[in-house]
């Protein structure tokens, strides 16, 4: 549940601080950097079951720890989302932390990091509301959850997240030995990081 709404949460922190000829390129980035990390975690866990044993599990879950614990600190420096504060009616406190990602910004450039113009720079709240009434965006959206739903009902989540007690169960492995476990489970994560990368090669073609 915590992964779940840390993903969406990121998502729309990225698309509210991102400018809109950038947001499709960052958006792309967070999407490869999710398999890409499953995948070096895979890597990390596969080789300290080669070095200090496959039962240390304790280690495995500690070095994720690390990351987890550099993200919460940098985390107490990145700005507040400007749009947030521009909607709550902060226009002062928007602009400081805007400038704190874009300096020199013109007014202009401000409202247009808001994708507002600035003849509605006083409606802000309601064009943000009634965007998702438009039949193209109310199209995207519905695409998008349909195309999230069918992910998690077809069980890949389940398998890639839980791929190391599957191999336990289809016989993978020698006794104690799980090395071979978090091979299968790296080649599982590897070939999700690759179809990620071949979906957004040819998804505009």
């Amino acid at each position: 549940m915590c992964t779940g709404m840390g993903h969406v949460t990121s998502l729309v922190y990225l698309v509210e601080m991102t400018p809109a000829h950038l947001r499709g390129k960052v958006l792309v980035a967070n999407l490869v950097v999710m398999p890409l990390g499953n995948s070096l975690s895979g890597l990390v866990n596969l080789a300290i079951s080669k070095t200090a044993g496959s039962t240390h599990w304790r280690l495995m879950l500690g070095s994720g720890l690390i990351l987890c614990a550099l993200q919460f600190i940098l985390m107490l420096f990145a700005p507040r989302s400007f749009k947030w504060l521009y909607m709550r009616g902060e226009r002062g406190e928007s602009r400081k932390e805007a400038e704190k990602l874009y300096s020199n910004l013109t007014n202009d450039q401000f409202l247009a990091l808001l994708d507002i113009s600035s003849k509605n720079s006083n409606d802000a709240t309601k064009i943000s509301k009634t965007k998702l009434k438009t039949g193209t965006v109310r199209r995207m959206v519905t695409v998008a959850v349909g195309l999230v739903i069918v992910g998690q009902i077809s069980g890949f989540s389940a398998v890639m997240y839980f791929s190391v007690q599957v191999g336990h169960t289809s016989g993978i492995g020698d006794g104690d030995d799980n090395a071979q476990v978090f091979l299968a489970s790296e080649a599982i994560f590897v070939s999700n990081f690759i179809g990620v990368l071949i979906s957004l090669l040819v998804i505009d073609k």
